[in-house]
């Protein structure tokens, strides 16, 4: 599914059938249910249940003579073991970057040494991106590689968000979850959402069919609607 697909679905929620008739506000309103799916698919959702759309494998180049990388601005994580290719030796991880500043010190080398060869150690940076809120994560690795080298690793990415530009594009802009996930819990979860928030929805008729896909999504993800909870937790005032 594509965004431009999502987009079409949800405004006919909403009652309007052509995605290019719907105003800034209509599209605000369907930005805002999708970054809310991805909120709660990210934040509400136990950790184990929502491995199969967080993780994901990641490859990154490290050119010759370079000792670091910066990693895509969505991951949030990195899984051990990191490896190099292609004999796909584990690299052993570093607790601070000044051992691998240090490495060669540390390895018995003299100051003056040119280091160079398959990567044997690794360490994970993190830095608040300058457009962003969230961090951005940078591999350094040593030895410098001889050669162009690949490492691997399993990541965990940051949840997605989406803007009212990504929605509006010319060229579909793929979902960052796997299409199974947004046709059954993306998409249900943010059509609930705009249903039951937005003042455009105007069709309770359909309401029934859409809180119907959003338990299933509930059920199938093992979450409780906060409101729900925070419903049967208030305690009333003592009668006087």
């Amino acid at each position: 599914m594509t965004s431009a697909e999502l987009k079409a679905r949800l405004l006919r929620i909403i009652g309007i059938n052509q995605a290019g008739s719907a105003s800034a506000y209509q599209i605000d309103s369907v930005v805002h249910a999708i970054n809310h799916a991805y909120q709660v698919l990210w934040q509400d959702v136990p950790k184990e249940r929502r491995a199969a759309y967080t993780r994901r494998p990641e490859t990154v180049t490290v050119s010759v003579g370079n000792t670091s990388v910066e990693l895509d601005p969505l991951i949030a994580s990195v899984l051990p073991p990191v490896r190099r290719l292609p004999d796909r030796v584990p690299l052993s991880p570093c607790s601070h970057r000044s051992e691998i500043e240090c490495y060669g010190l540390l390895t018995g080398r003299k100051v003056t040494d040119a280091l160079s060869g398959p990567p044997q150690v690794y360490f994970l940076e993190s830095r608040h991106q300058a457009m962003a809120d969230s961090l951005r994560l940078t591999l350094y690795l040593a030895p410098a590689p001889a050669s162009d080298t690949e490492i691997v690793m399993d990541v965990e990415i940051h949840a997605p968000s989406i803007t009212a530009a990504n929605l509006c594009s010319a060229s579909p802009v793929a979902l960052q979850i796997p299409n199974d996930y947004a046709e059954s819990l993306l998409y249900p979860i943010a059509a609930y959402h705009l249903a039951t928030v937005s003042t455009e929805f105007r069709q309770p008729e359909k309401l029934p069919a859409i809180e119907a896909e959003y338990e299933r999504a509930k059920a199938r993800l093992g979450i409780t609607d906060p409101a729900v909870v925070a419903a049967k937790t208030v305690v009333k005032p003592a009668d006087r």
